[in-house]
């Protein structure tokens, strides 16, 4: 069933009242366009930054969503997509401030150093089953430039961001892998990051 219903058979025993039915049928039609644009439009989130994204967790939490509006740096270019940092960091370092963009179609709208703002599905891929899941956007559209030549700078990992070492994953038990299978595991219990504490979470 629609959201409005035309039943034709009725616009049919009227006939001798067409002006009418015409102007009827043309307003419930008008209608359920109305509601199917309303309907993409909820199911769309505007402008929210690549930390709300990416989330606290393993799991984006607006998988399957689409976002619009998202902006970044890009920082990085492959050969199927680029990878984006948010200009508007938040201060939880659970969050990740950057995520890829699957897109090798606008390769070409995006280059390092480039502030963009763009459109896209929030996926989860992983190439084999046994790997974890990495939050990504895909379907990206409307890519549009706001500004170039941004610095990119490079976030070194050592002294003094270091990642922890005693503990893979909360599903360890306090024992570098205890359990097998746990980076495969990891996106099924989506457990809160601690980067503090876990390197997988780091």
């Amino acid at each position: 069933m629609g959201i409005v219903d035309i039943n034709w058979s009725v616009v049919g025993q009227l006939t001798h009242f067409w002006p009418i039915c015409t102007t009827v049928v043309f307003v419930k039609m008008k209608f359920n366009e109305l509601a199917i644009r309303l309907l993409s439009l909820v199911s769309a989130v505007s402008a929210i930054t690549i930390a709300e994204i990416n989330g606290n967790r393993f799991l984006s939490p607006y998988k399957g969503q689409t976002v619009t509006g998202v902006e970044g740096v890009v920082t990085a270019k492959g050969p199927n997509g680029f990878w984006i940092r948010s200009m508007r960091p938040d201060n939880d370092e659970r969050t990740s401030e950057s995520i890829y963009v699957c897109e090798k179609s606008n390769l070409s709208q995006a280059n390092v150093g480039d502030a963009i703002s763009l459109n896209g599905r929030v996926s989860e891929y992983r190439s084999l089953k046994l790997y974890r899941y990495l939050s990504e956007i895909d379907n990206a559209t409307n890519i549009t430039l706001l500004e170039s030549g941004k610095k990119v700078t490079p976030i070194n990992l050592g002294f003094p961001r270091a990642p922890p070492t005693q503990q893979h994953t909360s599903l360890d038990n306090g024992d570098t892998l205890g359990t097998p299978d746990n980076v495969r595991r990891i996106s099924e219990v989506n457990p809160v990051l601690e980067p503090r504490k876990y390197g997988l979470d780091f």
